[in-house]
């Protein structure tokens, strides 16, 4: 068969197909019927869609109604075997529609491909894809590639780490294949197990690519909580892997899991991680402390989302840019501190034996900027609390200064 020699060009489809008996998209008759069939299945588990139809079918003498008796059928019996209100609208709209446009399948197997979907979207409640499943699966067309449906958006997903939220990526990538509905065909069979696959495989395959995910999402983790280790900060080793490698995890569930938009799911995880984030940030005094931790968290987060979502090249490169800023932007912080560096001191004296006025005179006399932001009185001390703006040189000279000075009873920086 050609689509199998085409298909097989690509090397992780070609598991898919080896990996289920050879089939081919026969034409059908009743197009009415599979229209009213795939309007009921929408949105609805393959399952729950095969017991809905059952029960439509016993409503009649034959396994094939005709348009006028599908459309004699009361409202609320239709309504009794599973349909919403909207579904019975919709598949008395089409039996409606071929009755009055005196459609037969003989009509419909002649119009190119475009003029039958242009031509079944007349009806309302029937979209594009509804149109193209029928084209595919009851006209039996090979050079259809349905890019709107989820099955096949979520499977290309899985085996290329495509962007599903770009359809031209997707729908370009099999732009080279001249038979797209059978790839359409194959992508349902082999990843979601319609027909006769080999399931171990196929999900085998999709589990080292999920699993890649998680162990990459583990090693950011673990570089960026090394460095934060190191440091004795909180949020550590442990903590950052397990944030990164959560995320990922969450990201590639969101993926997985049908009627839950993936954009939910990373609000969320945003939303738990500033929790977190807000846990490891303190006051000390007038200093808050933790801020980096914090923001670097956020970030770690971030990452293990893009793990998830299979963006390794943003990983890469976000991953490089924060080890910049952890390293070697430090050495750049210090040459500014050595420069222009603000620091609160809280300097204890008796006043009855030194007065402000005299340690503010010596601090001008060091040229150092300053200003008291707190003034208190506890018994005979004078507790003062001054904010500092100095270069290194000038930090060296106001300690120097402090220690030396019998007056001063003690000072914290």
């Amino acid at each position: 068969m050609d689509h199998i020699i085409h298909l097989s060009k690509d090397k992780k489809l070609k598991k898919i197909i080896e990996a289920q008996a050879p089939f081919t998209i026969d034409k059908r008759k009743n197009i009415h019927l599979h229209l009213c069939s795939s309007i009921m299945s929408q949105q609805l588990s393959t399952k729950v869609a095969a017991v809905i139809f059952d029960r439509f079918i016993k409503l009649y003498d034959t396994k094939t109604p005709a348009a006028h008796h599908i459309l004699a059928t009361p409202f609320d019996t239709l309504r009794a075997i599973g349909l919403s209100n909207a579904k019975v609208n919709y598949v008395h709209n089409v039996c409606r529609f071929f009755i009055d446009e005196k459609l037969d399948d003989k009509k419909l197997h002649k119009l190119p491909d475009e003029e039958v979907i242009e031509y079944l979207t007349k009806i309302k409640g029937v979209g594009r894809w509804t149109a193209e499943m029928i084209l595919m699966f009851t006209l039996g067309r090979e050079d259809v590639f349905a890019a709107d449906d989820l099955g096949i958006q979520q499977g290309m997903i899985k085996l290329y780490n495509l962007d599903a939220s770009n359809k031209k990526i997707l729908k370009e990538k099999w732009c080279r294949y001249p038979i797209n509905g059978n790839l359409t065909a194959l992508m349902h069979a082999g990843i979601f197990g319609t027909g006769k696959t080999k399931n171990k495989l196929i999900m085998g395959t999709m589990f080292l690519i999920e699993l890649q995910k998680i162990v990459i999402a583990f090693f950011v983790g673990a570089i960026i909580g090394i460095e934060r280790e190191y440091r004795s900060k909180p949020a550590g080793f442990r903590t950052m892997i397990m944030i990164c490698v959560g995320s990922a995890l969450f990201t590639i569930l969101s993926k997985q899991v049908s009627g839950i938009s993936p954009d939910r799911i990373a609000s969320n995880i945003v939303t738990g991680i500033g929790f977190i984030g807000a846990g490891v940030i303190f006051k000390e005094g007038i200093n808050i402390n933790g801020l980096t931790t914090a923001a670097l968290i956020w970030v770690t987060a971030a990452l293990g989302m893009a793990a998830g979502y299979g963006n390794y090249l943003m990983v890469i490169i976000v991953s490089l840019v924060v080890l910049f800023t952890l390293f070697i932007l430090e050495y750049f912080q210090r040459t500014v501190d050595k420069l222009h560096k603000v620091s609160v001191y809280k300097i204890k004296f008796l006043h009855q034996y030194y007065s402000q006025e005299q340690l503010e005179a010596s601090l001008s006399k060091l040229q150092i900027k300053y200003n008291a932001i707190n003034i208190a009185k506890d018994a005979a001390t004078l507790i003062i609390t001054y904010r500092i703006v100095a270069n290194s040189k000038g930090y060296l000279l106001i300690n120097k200064f402090l220690v030396n000075t019998d007056s001063i009873k003690n000072f914290t920086v």
